[in-house]
């Protein structure tokens, strides 16, 4: 019988396969958060890190691959994700978490400085990452809403119920067919997103999230984001962002 990490390891090659994309598969050892993550890389050229959304994985970046020509994309799977190692959030340590893994991450890829992509989670950190004094982000694009790192954001559906304690572990667990998953999954990705995506991207994505260390660390990180602290999304945040839209920003100097 395949083991769950073997079904995840065959729809990622059929993924790649079905893209068409040569994907190099490596483990870093980060030092100071004492986590190993792997990253999926593609491509040459100057490099651009790629950070992922809660409760998917590197691997949701691939169907991009082709279109981000002329760079080393490196896609980075998020401890509790994907086959990083898993990690268990406390309340009020989630944003100094983010700060002390990007730059652990940023240290283990050899990059002093590098733009990043950012989706949901990924973002947060990101934004996390750059306002906290540092300059190693030089760049940072934030695809749809970067979780609750502005002010005003709530979590919304499919992953409110994972803020229930003894919910979380348990959805995220469930054996839920690939259809199911799939409607969930477009209710925090967009329909016509999820429509488009390889059937072997989902079902990777919904393997991954069976991982039971997976599932711990994310209900952890439901339960200790921050959320009451984002009451009141500025409108103009709103209006141009929606939920699956995004923002250039260039940054020379943390605000």
């Amino acid at each position: 019988m395949v083991s769950l990490e073997g079904r995840i390891r065959d729809s990622e090659s059929d993924l790649f396969a079905a893209v068409g994309a040569e994907v190099e598969e490596r483990f870093l050892d980060l030092a100071q958060t004492g986590v190993r993550v792997r990253v999926l890389s593609h491509g040459s050229g100057p490099p651009l890190v790629l950070l992922h959304g809660v409760s998917v994985s590197a691997a949701v970046w691939v169907p991009l691959f082709a279109e981000l020509q002329g760079f080393r994309l490196l896609a980075v799977d998020l401890p509790g994700h994907g086959f990083s190692d898993p990690v268990r959030y406390r309340r009020g340590r989630v944003r100094e978490h983010a700060h002390r893994l990007t730059d652990d991450i940023l240290d283990a890829l050899g990059l002093d400085q590098v733009p990043v992509i950012g989706h949901s989670l990924g973002g947060m950190f990101a934004l996390w990452a750059a306002s906290g004094g540092g300059d190693r982000i030089s760049a940072l694009i934030a695809v749809g809403v970067p979780a609750v790192a502005l002010p005003g954001v709530r979590v919304r559906m499919p992953l409110s119920p994972l803020t229930v304690r003894g919910l979380g572990v348990a959805i995220l667990r469930s054996p839920s067919p690939c259809p199911v998953y799939r409607r969930l999954l477009a209710q925090g990705l967009g329909p016509r997103e999820v429509k488009m995506a390889p059937n072997s991207l989902i079902e990777a994505l919904r393997l991954s999230a069976r991982r039971p260390e997976n599932a711990r660390t994310v209900a952890s990180l439901m339960h200790a984001i921050p959320v009451p602290a984002a009451r009141c999304a500025p409108r103009w945040f709103a209006r141009r962002s929606g939920a699956h839209g995004g923002a250039v920003l260039p940054l020379r100097a943390a605000p």
